[in-house]
């Protein structure tokens, strides 16, 4: 249990998928409203393009002046210029390499580049922990959080699909069993409840074996949804009646896609005034299994 309760004042997210199945507001932003300079969106790359945009969106949204820290998590990290950078060793023979490539394809790109955009120079830190990157930067925000010189965090999930991608996992056989995905979401985390709060972080757990999820089981008796990113995920209810979604028909699969879910969940908490409590069940491929407990802010 955390000592401090930690609100979600403010979501924002960009999900291409969602674009494609009815949800146009959830495509690709106009970056020119977020990142005026030609020049700098023009050496961004999609991915950072797409986390800038929906951290400045985030920020906007919350109308906090000024940041603790900077938190983000991927799972694949920045792949368009790391396959350049890739390419370029190839085909040059290793020499006169461009350097541009490298340094964008590092997973810490997006959260320098919105410190850059920002000026904050507080604590900033990625994890890049396969499928439970975005957990890890819950936790650790939520440990920042419990600290009484932090008050806002940004922290986000992100994670492109390029065509190498899409094809290696293809050829290992992910798309039998799911969809390609890919998305930007982020949240400002804060000890201090405004009028803006959305939701309350009750817990973030994570398991190495599904089992000792099942042998711990749910707890649903208060609990109005389950969003799920785990097949047959009704052998760990411990009550089938609570209502399950399968939330990657919605975002796709890809490692941070609980950064999805949490911002459906969210939007859910907005919608919907009868939905009080939400558990976030997650497993990337063969990753560790999350479970994530969020209630409506004020309860």
């Amino acid at each position: 249990m955390l000592d401090k309760k930690v609100y979600i004042n403010s979501i924002a997210g960009i999900s291409p998928p969602m674009a494609t199945k009815g949800f146009p507001d959830a495509g690709e932003p106009d970056y020119k409203e977020y990142i005026p300079d030609p020049g700098a969106r023009r050496r961004m790359s999609r991915i950072i393009r797409m986390g800038v945009a929906s951290a400045l969106m985030c920020l906007k949204n919350s109308g906090v002046k000024s940041l603790d820290g900077i938190i983000t998590g991927t799972g694949w990290g920045c792949l368009s210029d790391t396959e350049k950078f890739l390419n370029s060793i190839f085909e040059n023979s290793e020499r006169m390499l461009n350097p541009t490539s490298f340094i964008q394809s590092t997973s810490n790109t997006i959260g320098a580049q919105v410190a850059l955009l920002t000026g904050e120079k507080n604590y900033n830190n990625t994890f890049v922990h396969g499928g439970s990157s975005f957990e890890a930067a819950m936790i650790d925000a939520l440990l920042k959080l419990q600290e009484d010189s932090c008050d806002n965090i940004l922290v986000g999930g992100l994670d492109e699909m390029t065509p190498t991608k899409n094809q290696l996992l293809g050829r290992m056989g992910v798309w039998r069993y799911s969809s390609p995905g890919e998305g930007s979401h982020f949240f400002v985390f804060s000890s201090v409840k405004e009028k803006t709060s959305v939701a309350e972080i009750i817990s973030v757990e994570t398991f190495s074996r599904e089992d000792l999820l099942a042998n711990n089981s749910l707890e649903c008796n208060e609990v109005d949804l389950v969003l799920s990113g785990v097949k047959n995920i009704g052998t760990l209810l411990s009550d089938g009646k609570v209502p399950v979604v399968n939330f990657k028909e919605f975002c796709g699969e890809y490692p941070t896609s609980t950064a999805f879910a949490l911002w459906l969940a969210c939007d859910n908490f907005k919608q919907n005034r009868k939905i009080n409590q939400i558990y976030i069940v997650n497993k990337h491929l063969r990753d560790q299994l999350s479970v994530i407990l969020v209630k409506r802010a004020g309860l």
